[in-house]
């Protein structure tokens, strides 16, 4: 045996076979802005929070971002637009979110 017969365990050798995802594409990049605008999410700061809690690695800006992160943020703008916006004033009765058996009657 030589030393040729051990590189299989040589963690080193990058794996050539291995599919190199690509980055999103301007089109992606527009949509993304797009649903953005439409769910009010204009800043900055809050489309970077969006974005890091929905992908796992640090991004710098969008064009980091690979296909397969724009489904769980797309969900997660939608989540966001369909959130009722909560009543400032009130009690917290008047601010309940559901029907209760009193509403009914």
């Amino acid at each position: 045996m030589n030393d040729a017969d051990f590189t299989l365990f040589d963690l080193d050798i990058p794996d050539s076979s291995a599919p190199v995802e690509k980055y999103i594409s301007a089109d992606q990049i527009q949509r993304l802005q797009a649903a953005f605008k439409e769910a009010g999410l204009t800043s900055t700061e809050g489309q970077k929070e969006l974005v890091r809690t929905c992908v796992v690695r640090p991004v710098e800006s969008l064009f980091d971002l690979r296909p397969s992160d724009l489904r769980p943020i797309f969900n997660r703008i939608s989540e966001r637009a369909w959130e009722k916006p909560k009543s400032i004033g009130g009690s917290a009765w008047d601010n309940r979110d559901e029907e209760t058996w009193i509403d009914k009657l």
